[in-house]
């Protein structure tokens, strides 16, 4: 955002509000399905690999249509084009964020550090 000249004022602030609720969508629904394969059996790198080319269309897919919901407000032009300008922006810019992390981050790390037992599994057993 700073290359792109946003500066941190009340609008980008506004924008970081609106897209945290979708911020960790992307990652939660990747981590779910990875825990999903993990309890089927798999591997923590079976899983990862798997659990990430189940998902990746769909998330992509949801992610991409709000994106491009904000397009066309990041392009008005005028007095209330260059008001709110930083406000779409940072939603989009948060929302290509989350993507990158949720389909390239967060499968590495489940499969590095995710358990192998739920909590509950884990006490049964003690």
């Amino acid at each position: 955002m700073h290359f792109y000249g946003l500066t941190f004022n009340e609008l980008t602030l506004m924008g970081f509000i609106i897209a945290l609720g979708m911020l960790v969508d992307n990652a939660i629904v990747v981590m779910e399905n990875i825990d999903r394969l993990r309890d089927e059996g798999l591997s923590k790198l079976d899983a990862a690999k798997a659990g990430i080319n189940q998902i990746a269309p769909a998330v992509l897919a949801a992610t991409l249509t709000t994106v491009v919901a904000f397009i066309p407000l990041a392009n008005l032009s005028g007095a209330m084009g260059q008001m709110i300008k930083h406000l779409p922006l940072t939603i989009i810019f948060v929302l290509v964020s989350s993507l990158f992390i949720s389909l390239a981050i967060t499968p590495v790390l489940s499969s590095r550090f995710l358990s192998k037992y739920k909590i509950s599994e884990r006490e049964r057993k003690k």
